[in-house]
């Protein structure tokens, strides 16, 4: 659009691009930057501003009200848009057009954005409300959640709970029979006088008694035991089966109950921990002396039975006018058998097992015999004579047995067992030959894979010992296992000891360990005498499996015809302690004695005091087999080894099921007196001809101290009780004699009987 450049008071140029200011007196137009010098007109003045041609007077400076417009032709001054709106006229009043029309504008935007803010504001909080009940139904479901979790664990091990109250349940209604006989045991025990009386209203019982003596009364007694349901029976009816388990010279450190675990014997061990284990079992410290001492009831020196062990070239046995166990058995109806060692007499038929009372032997005569072979070897006068020494009743077994002779007579115990008429009671006494040494060109042996499985075992000969050991163990595993497939278990009772100590070295060693007792086989020190011993019955007892009292070997005699319902035979040195085992009384033991004319020494014990006079071997009486306990890399394991084992096995099956706490006795029974080395050379007692020693046994088992100066009035009354004694001794012959009649070569090469015609 076009302008009249008459309007116009200066260069009148681009009237619609650039700024002016209109004259209000000449109504002339003028360019801001036409304008000559700076100036400052308020905006307050453009209505009455006149420009420089119609008044002299120039614009006044200094105003500072709002934005000031600069007037200088040669600057484009910016005028607000205020000032622009409102000069001219028709600019402002389009200002005000425009400023209304943004002023409704700003309030409907701020009217949306205020109700926008309102809503988001809502929504926000709406939406916060939400997330809250969110987060609060996730701490409930969380926490829910670990309740559910809480509950399936505790109702996982409820069910684990269950599942062993179940089993345990079950394991109870197998063994409710077997407590009630228990119960039955122990009440009648306590009315049992001398002799266990039948109760009145057994009257059938009474009159056989009467009638026809114990022998009747015991088999009448024996078959209402048999014909019983499981339970029935009570410990006042006689066991049906005694079996007597004898071993050879195992020590003290040679069995795992003890508290050991270089050889594992867990078949010994669960019988140990199910029925009674003696803490203070004593034998004779020889081998003849103990197994005289057992048939007899007596010591060994009151029958000359004392000292060296015999040869098989000795015309000596066991005084025929000693009655012995089997004969008493035999008595009373049972079926007596004897497996494996004899050794108290073969040079006449009439000192022969079954000319003493057993039906039938099967074993060897003397003292041992080679394991193969079975041949013994004597030295005489330098002069070596070998013999066969395995029999069957009285003929030599040359051609019909062969194998390890452990084997054999395992299976003939169990051949025993499985073919005996259950219509009589029965009497089995095993007497193995392990692990005795045998000869001397093979003193230790054993089957090569049992060898083997003994490689954690450090020195080589004691590896062989451990094997032969095992062999023992599973032994009794097999027996027992076959008293329950032959249903007689539950009438048993089994007896488990050892004849001596371990013959740690010199004569016949064997490796075995008596540690940390003092002393070997041959003396009479701890570790000759103080042996492995226990008894178990099914029904014997379920809790106290450690007896704390004496017993000595010749106890077994009176205190096995007790459990048989006998009365026991009076004038034997043997006591009655069946009573005292079955309900873990105190000891009717109090005293015992070790007498050794032939090589001139003799103890006693008496109370907690042990004395011990003459000549006793120094290389028997010092610490050994310490240095045997060695093992190469990781042992067997214990608990696996009692699980795997057949013992285990027989004890679920007749609900006597093993209880893993009872492994604790170990504890108890282990010996620990902080030996420092095999000899303790210059610190030990040794008695002579001129010195005796003193030693508290109870609190020094290990004999350590000698208390002689210390006690003189208990050395003096001990000693006296000890001449007493020894004043019952039948001598015995010194030296023993060989007798060369008794040759293998002259009686088909067999230690035969051969003094039959001899005066």
């Amino acid at each position: 659009m076009s302008t009249d450049n008459n309007d116009w008071g200066c260069c009148g140029d681009n009237p619609d691009t650039e700024e002016y200011i209109k004259c209000q007196k000449c109504s002339k137009k003028f360019h801001v930057a036409c304008l000559s010098s700076p100036s400052v007109i308020k905006p307050s003045e453009l209505s009455t501003w006149e420009c420089p041609l119609c008044t002299s007077l120039r614009p006044k400076t200094g105003h500072n009200d709002n934005t000031p417009v600069r007037f200088n032709p040669n600057v484009t001054v910016r005028a607000s848009k205020r000032q622009a709106l409102q000069s001219p006229p028709i600019i402002g009043a389009l200002a005000d057009e425009v400023r209304g029309i943004m002023q409704e504008y700003c309030k409907s935007i701020t009217s949306k954005i205020d109700s926008l803010t309102i809503s988001i504001s809502s929504e926000i909080k709406s939406v916060k409300e939400e997330m809250l009940e969110i987060r609060s139904s996730m701490d409930f479901m969380n926490s829910k959640y670990e309740l559910l979790i809480k509950d399936h664990k505790e109702t996982k091990q409820a069910m684990v709970d269950f599942q062993k109250e179940n089993s345990a349940l079950k394991t109870n209604v197998k063994d409710l029979t077997a407590r009630i006989n228990t119960l039955e045991q122990n009440a009648r025990a306590m009315n049992v006088e001398i002799q266990c009386i039948p109760e009145k209203n057994n009257e059938n019982l009474m009159q056989t008694t009467h009638k026809a003596g114990v022998a009747a009364a015991v088999a009448e007694s024996y078959k209402r035991r048999k014909n019983a349901t499981f339970g029935e029976g009570s410990m006042c009816l006689p066991f049906g089966v005694e079996t007597l388990v004898l071993w050879g010279p195992i020590g003290w450190n040679d069995v795992s109950f003890h508290g050991y675990d270089q050889i594992l014997t867990p078949n010994i061990d669960l019988l140990a921990y199910s029925g009674v284990v003696f803490e203070r079992y004593y034998s004779h410290c020889i081998c003849t002396p103990t197994r005289s001492a057992l048939l007899t009831g007596k010591f060994a020196h009151v029958t000359g039975m004392q000292g060296l062990p015999l040869l098989n070239s000795e015309d000596r046995g066991l005084p025929l006018t000693e009655k012995v166990l089997p004969q008493y058995f035999k008595e009373l109806g049972y079926a007596t058998h004897l497996v494996g060692k004899w050794y108290v007499g073969q040079s006449r038929t009439k000192f022969l097992p079954t000319s003493r009372g057993f039906d039938s032997h099967f074993g060897h005569r003397g003292g041992f015999i080679d394991y193969y072979e079975y041949e013994l070897q004597e030295d005489w006068n330098s002069t070596i004579r070998s013999g066969f020494d395995l029999f069957r009743n009285l003929n030599p077994v040359w051609n019909t047995e062969k194998g390890y002779i452990t084997d054999l007579y395992n299976n003939e115990a169990k051949s025993i067992i499985l073919s005996h008429d259950e219509s009589k009671p029965l009497f089995l006494m095993v007497n193995h030959n392990a692990p005795h040494s045998a000869n001397n060109g093979a003193l230790l042996q054993a089957p090569p894979d049992e060898v083997r499985a003994m490689r954690h075992v450090e020195n080589p000969e004691r590896k062989i010992f451990a094997a032969s050991v095992k062999k023992l163990d599973d032994s009794v595993g097999d027996i027992v296992q076959t008293l329950l497939k032959k249903g007689i278990l539950h009438n048993t009772i089994i007896a488990f000891i050892s004849d001596n100590g371990a013959m740690t070295s010199g004569l016949h060693l064997n490796y075995g360990s008596n540690w940390p007792l003092r002393g070997i086989k041959m003396s009479p020190y701890e570790g000759g005498v103080r042996v492995n011993g226990l008894v178990w019955s099914q029904t014997l007892t379920n809790n106290n499996h450690a007896w704390g009292g004496y017993m000595h070997v010749v106890d077994w005699l009176p205190t096995l015809l007790r459990a048989a319902g006998a009365k026991p035979p009076p004038n034997i040195d043997g006591i009655d302690l069946w009573n005292d085992i079955v309900h873990n009384r105190t000891s009717q033991r109090s005293e015992f004695f070790e007498i050794n004319d032939y090589t001139g020494y003799a103890s006693i014990v008496s109370g907690d005091f042990k004395l011990v006079t003459g000549y006793v071997n120094p290389e028997y009486s010092t610490y050994q087999g310490g240095d045997l306990r060695g093992t190469i890399g990781p042992k067997p394991s214990y608990f696996k080894s009692l699980v795997k084992s057949k013992m285990y096995s027989v004890l679920y099956n007749v609900a006597k099921q093993f209880n893993i706490k009872h492994v604790s006795l170990r504890n108890k029974l282990r010996i620990d007196c902080k030996v420092k080395n095999d000899s303790q050379d210059g610190t030990l007692c040794y008695s002579d001809k001129n010195k005796m020693c003193l030693f508290n046994i109870k609190e020094d088992p290990c004999e350590m101290q000698d208390l002689a100066e210390n006690y003189p009035d208990v050395v003096q009354k001990m000693l006296d009780r000890l001449k007493i004694e020894i004043n019952r001794t039948i001598p015995r012959q010194v030296p023993a004699v060989s007798d060369p009649r008794a040759a293998p070569r002259l009686h088909n090469f067999a230690w035969d009987v051969w003094a039959d015609n001899v005066s």
